[in-house]
Order: C-alpha cells, then sequence, then structure tokens
C-alpha cells in the first residue's frame, strides 16, 4: 500500500460530493459515491451486485455486506485477483461479515454548519443498479448488476477516484498540506521516503489532487465522528473490529476549525 487512508477536510468532503454529481462518467461518479457514502474498502465495491440491496417496509434502502458471496466480477468464474480460491468474495475481517449500512439521500454538510443537504446516493443507486421490489421506483428499476456491469478491480477504482476529484475544487496543494498534517512522508525518496504524488493534469487540464480510494472510507468514519456517532455504534457500520480503531477519525473531526469558526473564539 503506497500509504494510509487520509479523509478529505469537511470543505474538500463536500466540493467531491459536488463533482459526484456533476461527473459524465457514472461508473466512476457510482463507485465513488459509494465509497464517501457507506465506506466500503474498494475490492468490496467491486463485488457490489444489485441483489446486496434490499428495502425495509418502509422503503429505506440499505445495502448488506456478505459474509461469503460468488463471485461474479468479470466473466463469473471467481478467477478475479481476490477471489482464486474457490471463487467466493469475503470481507476484508470478520467483523465487516452480515453489517447493514443506510444508503442515505441526505447529509449532515458540516462545511455548512452542519446543514442537512441533499446527499442523494439512495437516487443514484436506484438510477444504476437493476433494484426491483415494490419500493423501488418503476422508472429506474432496470440498470446494471454491478459497477461497470460486471464488476471493477481495485486498480481502476484508485484511478477513478483521482479522475473524480480533479474534476472538483479539490486543490492539490492543500490536499499535499492534509497528507503532511497526517504524517504521510513526503520526502526526496532517497533518505526519507516519499508518499505524496504528484499526478499532473488530467485531460482537460484540471490539477489531479493526490488521492487514493481508501481516502472514501476514511471520509465515511470521519463523518460519522463529526456527527457525533458513538465509536462502539459506530464499528457496526464501519467493519472495525475495536472503537478505539475511530480515535484517528475523532482527532481528524475535532482539529477540522476553519477561520469562520475561528473568528467565533475571541
Amino acid at each position: 500500500m503506497r500509504r494510509q487512508a487520509v479523509p478529505l477536510h469537511k470543505k474538500r468532503h463536500y466540493h467531491i460530493l459536488n463533482a459526484i454529481h456533476e461527473h459524465p462518467n457514472d461508473d466512476k461518479a457510482m463507485s465513488v459515491h459509494l465509497g464517501i457514502g457507506t465506506g466500503m474498502r474498494n475490492n468490496t465495491i467491486g463485488h457490489v451486485y444489485k441483489d446486496w440491496f434490499f428495502y425495509d417496509s418502509d422503503g429505506n434502502l440499505y445495502i448488506q455486506i456478505p459474509g461469503s458471496d460468488k463471485c461474479r466480477k468479470g466473466n463469473g468464474d471467481g478467477t478475479c485477483g481476490h477471489c482464486e480460491d474457490g471463487g467466493q468474495y469475503n470481507p476484508k475481517t470478520e467483523a465487516g461479515d452480515g453489517r447493514i449500512i443506510l444508503i442515505p439521500n441526505s447529509w449532515h454538510n458540516h462545511a455548512n454548519e452542519g446543514e442537512e443537504e441533499y446527499f442523494g446516493l439512495k437516487d443514484h443507486v436506484e438510477a444504476y443498479f437493476a433494484l426491483d421490489g415494490k419500493n423501488a421506483p418503476d422508472n429506474v428499476r432496470y440498470g446494471k448488476d454491478m459497477i461497470q456491469g460486471n464488476g471493477v478491480s481495485k486498480g481502476p477504482l484508485n484511478k477513478w477516484v483521482r479522475d473524480v476529484a480533479a474534476k472538483s475544487a479539490i486543490q492539490p496543494q492543500l490536499r499535499m498540506k492534509r497528507l503532511e498534517q497526517a504524517g504521510v512522508p513526503n520526502g526526496n525518496g532517497e533518505d526519507e521516503p516519499k508518499k505524496i504524488k504528484d499526478f499532473g493534469h488530467d485531460d482537460e487540464g484540471n490539477k489531479i489532487p493526490d488521492m487514493i480510494f481508501h481516502d472514501l472510507r476514511a471520509c465515511y468514519c470521519t463523518q460519522l465522528m463529526r456527527n457525533e456517532v458513538p465509536p462502539h455504534k459506530a464499528i457496526n457500520k464501519t467493519g472495525h473490529a475495536d472503537p478505539d480503531s475511530l480515535k484517528p477519525y475523532v482527532m481528524f473531526a475535532a482539529n477540522e476549525i476553519d477561520a469562520k469558526e475561528e473568528q467565533q473564539w475571541y
């Protein structure tokens, strides 16, 4: 792994959500939306299948991460890089088995004082995947079975999150500072490892910030802490075995001070 996951600052969190809504490639937008909205690891996103989603009696949409599932990536013969043995998908840890995560349409935007605003993940999932059942909207009931139709690997997902981020208002320089503050080495590559990358520009001339797909999971965990969800409850959604694993995200959330907030201190 090139570096540890580092969440986006609350303002950049808001910026990438806007980019998701506006991105022209829906495979990329859907994967990034699921990542930041559910905290699933990239291998899990790559295996998500339409029947993992379900509605409750009130019409709320959820996803259940199975403890084991037939690998249906590619040609469905279970030969993807993670499922070669037995052709079965399994989550990374036992703590992730069977967890049920809400697919929300709203969120608390902490870049706007925690106001509840449109998030749109439920609408997006319904429009993208082949959902059915009495609560599925008729006009979007038929879509793709998996991301891209037959799943996606970890490598493309890491590139896709940067493709989406490049079209956002995230400034690579500010992202670099965030990574440095989190302890990611930015040395010379000789005496000190250099793990922060300059990805240059995309085909449209947009600057590409340093992001990996796992950063989205860190964003999800940090958002739960911003919303003051108790860690012992949050792990039921994040798949961590120990509430102490969420301490870094508690600190990220606590340290997000902006100029407007600081002005109220004096």
